[in-house]
């Protein structure tokens, strides 16, 4: 990558891994120029894991948005089973660039819209509904103290209203809650 080009930098940071990729503001999000996923333990900070993502690889950030497991207030964010406290403006003043930490379910449910055919399972066939409920299931290892192959996460907007619906995966010993969002304007 060029030295004098500036990149979008994205990622979604859990408390096992973190997945983060590269990109120029005008090849689109399809096309990374570098992504690598990285043991989320085997750093002390956020910073830490970024800086040595970015190691070697030219150019500079011109913007950075990432989503992070756990809450986000104030911008700032107690990672989900990590000891890190991940502060935006830190991460700013580190990037030299602007910054923007979203909660890595929320960010997942703003990039739905931009979904495209080839990126979709049915599930259970019916006619779509202006407006319907939606949900975002994410498999990883953080859910309720780690249990394997089932996190479940589901958002559509930040104005949501939950109701919990039990479902079960095709292990009987796990079971887990989705939330139901009603994505009405």
């Amino acid at each position: 990558m060029p030295k004098k080009d500036k990149y979008l930098l994205a990622g979604d940071i859990g408390g096992t891994k973190a997945k983060l990729a590269i990109y120029h503001p005008k090849d689109g999000p399809r096309h990374p120029l570098a992504e690598a996923t990285l043991q989320s333990a085997d750093f002390a900070s956020l910073e830490a894991l970024v800086a040595q993502f970015l190691t070697g690889k030219g150019g500079s950030i011109c913007r950075a948005s990432l989503g992070i497991a756990g809450p986000i207030v104030n911008g700032r964010v107690q990672v989900t089973n990590l000891p890190w406290l991940v502060d935006e403006r830190t991460l700013r003043a580190d990037l030299g660039a602007p910054v923007a930490i979203l909660n890595d379910l929320a960010a997942i449910a703003l990039g739905i819209p931009f979904l495209e055919a080839q990126d979709l399972a049915t599930l259970n066939k019916g006619t779509p509904a202006p407006n319907g409920a939606i949900a975002v299931i994410a498999p990883g290892t953080g859910a309720w103290g780690g249990l394997p192959d089932l996190e479940w996460r589901c958002l559509r907007s930040l104005r949501l209203r939950r109701r919990p619906h039990r479902f079960r995966t095709n292990q009987p010993d796990r079971i887990g809650i989705a939330f139901l969002l009603d994505v009405s304007p």
